[in-house]
């Protein structure tokens, strides 16, 4: 019996450990409650824009994420932080693409689309054309899907990001799958599976 509860207290303490671990966002909130007031340096703010994106990017799924990409691209503005404005944008657009308000996301995209391009961010760039695509894709207009996603893939390249390259291979069989273009779609879908090994 004692050995029982022995490992009764030990799993309990193990998972209390880990439970009692702070998240991401939690970490996030406490950098942003620990810089000096707004308007002081330049380097501060961007700074707390970059954290404001990240907190975005972790609240994506609620609608928290807009409040602090609206207060990331009003402070970007203010200084014209260009990868602030670009990145805020994006969240942004990508809060409003879950809500499914895909006229408005849209706009969102291509905002963020022609700051990332001045601030030259390949990836940004690549998963913002892959964004675009996806709402042609889901209004089925897939040859306009098939053009971003391509776009995307330049950019990804560039980048040399592997998991953007999964997204495009994995949404382009997607679009020609729609397309009842089943060969290609499965080449796209296979070749997936291969980088994904």
């Amino acid at each position: 019996m004692k050995p029982i509860i022995a490992l009764l207290i030990f799993i309990f303490s193990f998972y209390s450990a880990f439970s009692q671990k702070p998240s991401k966002l939690d970490s996030l909130k406490n950098i942003l409650a620990h810089l000096p007031a707004e308007g002081k340096s330049f380097a501060e703010d961007t700074l707390r824009v970059r954290v404001l994106c990240e907190m975005g990017e972790e609240s994506i799924q609620n609608d928290s994420a807009l409040f602090l990409s609206e207060k990331a691209i009003k402070l970007s503005a203010k200084y014209q932080f260009i990868n602030g404005l670009a990145k805020a944008h994006f969240i942004h657009a990508k809060r409003l693409k879950k809500k499914f308000f895909f006229f408005k996301a849209e706009e969102e995209f291509f905002k963020s689309l022609s700051y990332s391009l001045k601030a030259n961010g390949d990836e940004l760039i690549g998963f913002t054309y892959l964004n675009i695509g996806d709402i042609y894709n889901i209004s089925n207009k897939t040859n306009e899907a098939i053009s971003y996603y391509k776009k995307a893939n330049i950019y990804f390249a560039k980048a040399s990001s592997v998991i953007g390259l999964l997204y495009y291979l994995n949404n382009t069989g997607v679009a020609y799958f729609r397309q009842q273009k089943l060969d290609l779609s499965e080449n796209y879908h296979k070749e997936c599976l291969n980088w994904g090994k």
